[in-house]
């Protein structure tokens, strides 16, 4: 037996512990819910609430008992127990092409056959498995899986011809991925010929035109070391991407990037794609979404004057800004929407200064001693030196895209909005009313489930000390990418440019 076919074997027989049947069950049945729960599971890193019910009844039981999750921890009252999928390379294979089976196979009277993925998540997502917190990571991560997949098999389209699925563990060109997540028409636009907003340097095609990413599914880290290079190459071997811990500076998720295929595999010629997911209605500006890889301490310490070439390794930031959502385009509004997308449909280039208002310099006050730094860390994190002052840090090219919106005007994965929209629980309920005329939207503002000022100064704050003036500054437009560096960024140092 050659080797390729005693690891089809091996793959075979993983599909068959995980979900205990040599095909997926019927649907609408218990097995059929848990099968899905576990692909999902293996993939994305599902975490489950804790729930008080009967064994017979608790989900998360029935995955340990029959569908390979584990079981790590009793508490003592032993009414629910905290289990998972621990990083398996061969088991997450499996859970991806049972995944395609789910993503290709059709089922009568579904609703959203293109998003069907997304349809079986948020179905036991309204079952309360998962919180309502973590919709928005597991969503962004939910995307890069599929995107993950679909440059698999695009790239791997000439073996399926022949009848031979795509293994999933490949690596994949970093451009072919960003094409699958974005779409190829989006990157062609605001992705390929984009520079580094910190330093002059190649576009973004030339850059890493030979470089790739390799990553099946997803595992957690419990402190800050996961967004190094270090562990990107651990990463990269095992065919993971990094799930930040929850006290993570600005980052969630760091996929692990081989600078040159042609290279080898080690730590010098590793870098990171570092994602922040943002689930909130509004648009955050640049200062709320910068990524400082020189705080985070992604790479190690190195000076170019000395013939250290690595220190300038680029790397990309990626900011998915999920839940902004269309304003109603007319009527009395808060004021603190003002700054809340109020158009769709259109696509920016970051050198539009329509974008947002310009911004001042934040004042720095007197910087604490490192005592005082330490006690206020958390002991959750790696607390790793800052760079030594005088000393000339290298400045690493960083290639910045942002997205805002959820829609497949941004994303080449997603092709029925109101799917994602429902499953990062991020419709305001003006959004969906069914008479968006001034007369009924202003009737129902009349019941007070809010309060606000009103842009016509009619609103439910009557008694004002002092006349307010309002300015509608400039809206912020949803379904939008762009790179470089923002218009309304100030200018930085080298040693901050990150």
């Amino acid at each position: 037996m050659g080797k390729e076919q005693a690891d089809q074997d091996t793959i075979r027989f993983a599909e068959t512990k995980l979900i205990c049947e040599e095909n997926l069950p019927i649907k609408d049945e218990a097995k059929r819910h848990a099968a899905e729960l576990a692909i999902l599971g293996v993939r994305l890193l599902m975490d489950f609430e804790p729930v008080r019910k009967a064994p017979s009844q608790n989900m998360e039981e029935v995955l340990v008992e029959r569908n390979m999750r584990i079981a790590y921890s009793v508490p003592k009252h032993r009414h629910y127990m905290r289990s998972g999928y621990s990083s398996e390379p061969i088991l997450a294979e499996a859970a991806a092409n049972l995944m395609r089976t789910l993503r290709t196979t059709e089922v009568r009277g579904e609703d959203c056959p293109d998003d069907r993925i997304a349809e079986i998540l948020r179905r036991h997502a309204e079952n309360g498995l998962v919180g309502k917190g973590e919709m928005g990571e597991l969503t962004g991560r939910l995307l890069l899986i599929l995107a993950m997949d679909l440059a698999q098999e695009a790239a791997q389209s000439t073996e399926g011809a022949k009848g031979i699925g795509p293994r999933w563990s490949k690596p994949v060109s970093v451009i072919d991925f960003i094409k699958s997540l974005i779409g190829s028409d989006n990157y062609d636009k605001h992705v390929k010929n984009s520079l580094p907003d910190n330093s002059s340097g190649e576009a973004f095609h030339q850059r890493f035109r030979n470089s790739v990413v390799r990553f099946t599914h997803f595992a957690r880290s419990d402190d800050d070391s996961g967004v190094t290079t270090a562990a990107a190459y651990a990463a990269f071997v095992r065919g993971l991407a990094v799930q930040c811990h929850p006290f993570q500076q600005s980052v969630d998720v760091a996929v692990p990037m081989l600078i040159d295929r042609s290279g080898p595999v080690e730590e010098k010629n590793m870098t990171i794609l570092l994602i922040s997911f943002k689930n909130r209605s509004r648009s955050l500006n640049v200062v709320n979404t910068a990524i400082n890889v020189r705080q985070l301490g992604c790479f190690p310490d190195a000076d170019p004057m000395e013939g250290d070439t690595e220190a300038m390794r680029p790397y990309i930031s990626l900011v998915m800004e999920l839940g902004v959502q269309t304003q109603v385009p007319s009527g009395p509004a808060s004021a603190a929407s003002r700054n809340c997308p109020t158009t769709s449909g259109t696509l920016k280039r970051s050198t539009d200064t329509s974008a947002a208002p310009p911004r001042k310099k934040p004042k720095t006050g007197p910087s604490l001693p490192p005592s005082a730094q330490a006690k206020i860390d958390s002991n959750m994190r790696a607390v790793r030196k800052p760079p030594k002052r005088g000393k000339r840090q290298p400045v690493n090219p960083h290639y910045r895209i942002r997205i805002r919106g959820c829609s497949p005007k941004v994303y080449g994965v997603v092709h029925n909005e109101d799917v994602y929209a429902h499953l990062l629980h991020t419709r305001p309920i003006f959004t969906e009313h069914a008479r968006l005329d001034d007369d009924f939207l202003a009737a129902v503002r009349r019941l007070k489930p809010f309060f606000s000022e009103g842009l016509d100064g009619h609103g439910h704050w009557l008694h004002f000390p002092n006349h307010i003036t309002k300015t509608i500054e400039n809206a912020v437009t949803v379904d939008m990418i762009e790179t470089g560096k923002p218009a309304d960024e100030d200018s930085e140092t080298e040693g901050s440019a990150e």
